[in-house]
């Protein structure tokens, strides 16, 4: 699929797909479903049974081997070649990265280094946690239950500007890979539901999820048609999912910020004066060039499809942000946003487990826009 983009979390008060891992399907632990629904393949039923098989890299590339999804509490992470993915060849083409960036500190207690290409990481206590029920990763689920109640947090690896995530596309299917942490032993379980965008119907099947206290692998699966996509979701830690730097460029540079154009170049919004201290950032543009008058327009533009959105960034992250051409589904390919002309941006920022906004009309051109925290308005 083109023209498609992998996005986490919704904005408070919409239903933008194109800003999306609130809500996919679920699995098992792999000591087996830990009381959970029996397995199911589609919305009430209960979760999958497991995720379909991987094949074999291609040539060169390589990826983590398979571990078990429960990392502990301080789990390590060394040399994981990053790859470049031409998603335009099909299948996709990966180009070793080779770019040097010492001394990184991510969102959701991650530091880490990439040395000549070479992603290194070490998986710590998050300084902001969310309960289960307020987080965007799962409050969009019916029946939404977490035994015991738990708070949690979700990695996120990015720098300047470029995300940096594990991702396969098969024939039809993607693989994605996430780094959850959530504070005690939990069972996680919600009824999954259909939800159409533009056209497109996307079915998020149930989740049932053990998760153990500190780090887990969360591993999304979805698989499309022309008209359809079905979104599952497993606790499991599978080889065969490469580490991707999004927008790293030529194989022999390091990533710096987008510049206007097309390619893996355009789609950036400069956000200046950003508080430091931002957790959970999201970002979407719409399709409007004035501001909404009403609530109940605020309600219109805001549950519309959007035009582009910014995969999740927080603490540690750095202006400007990569922006993606929004399109539906949760798991999708990242193509860079390069319209011009004034559309309608609204960024949402957690701060202590809720959900404040603001937003400002944004002139852009090729895809690439600036805004100054400080005089956007508050939500």
């Amino acid at each position: 699929m083109k023209n498609t983009v992998t996005f986490l979390g919704t904005i408070v008060l919409t239903a933008v797909i194109g800003f999306s891992l609130a809500s996919c399907g679920g699995g098992s632990s792999p000591a087996g479903n830990g009381g959970l629904p029996p397995p199911g393949t589609a919305p009430g039923a209960g979760p999958p049974a497991a995720p379909p098989p991987i094949p074999g890299l291609p040539g060169n590339v390589t990826a983590p081997a398979a571990r078990s999804a429960h990392l502990g509490l301080t789990p390590a992470f060394s040399n994981n070649q990053l790859f470049v993915m031409d998603w335009e060849q099909n299948p996709p083409a990966f180009t070793a990265y080779t770019g040097n960036h010492p001394n990184l500190t991510f969102y959701g207690g991650v530091t880490g280094s990439i040395t000549n290409g070479l992603f290194s990481f070490t998986l710590g206590e998050p300084s902001h946690t969310t309960p289960v029920q307020e987080h965007w990763v799962f409050r969009n689920y019916v029946n939404l239950s977490a035994t015991p109640a738990v708070n949690i947090a979700v990695a996120s690896f990015s720098v300047a500007g470029n995300s940096i995530f594990r991702l396969r596309y098969i024939g039809g299917t993607d693989h994605e890979i996430y780094y959850i942490w959530v504070s005690d032993d939990t069972a996680i379980t919600g009824t999954g539901f259909n939800d159409p965008w533009n056209g497109f119907t996307v079915t998020y099947l149930d989740i049932g999820l053990v998760l153990r206290q500190g780090w887990n692998t969360l591993h999304i699966v979805a698989r499309y048609t022309d008209t359809t996509a079905t979104i599952s979701r497993f606790v499991n830690y599978p080889a065969g999912i490469p580490w991707i730097i999004q927008g790293g460029g030529p194989a022999e540079a390091g990533p710096g910020a987008p510049e206007a154009g097309g390619g893996s170049a355009g789609g950036a919004l400069n956000v200046n004066n950003l508080p430091s201290d931002r957790e959970d950032l999201q970002i979407v543009v719409h399709n409007r060039s004035t501001v909404p008058a009403t609530p109940s327009e605020w309600a219109s533009v805001l549950g519309s499809p959007n035009l582009a959105a910014a995969r999740l960034t927080g603490t540690g992250d750095t202006s400007p942000f990569v922006l993606n051409a929004a399109g539906p589904g949760v798991i999708m390919h990242p193509e860079r946003f390069t319209d011009s002309g004034n559309f309608l941006v609204v960024i949402g920022v957690g701060e202590s487990g809720t959900m404040l906004e603001r937003f400002a009309l944004v002139n852009f051109t090729n895809g690439v826009g600036t805004v100054d925290w400080g005089v956007m308005t508050l939500l």
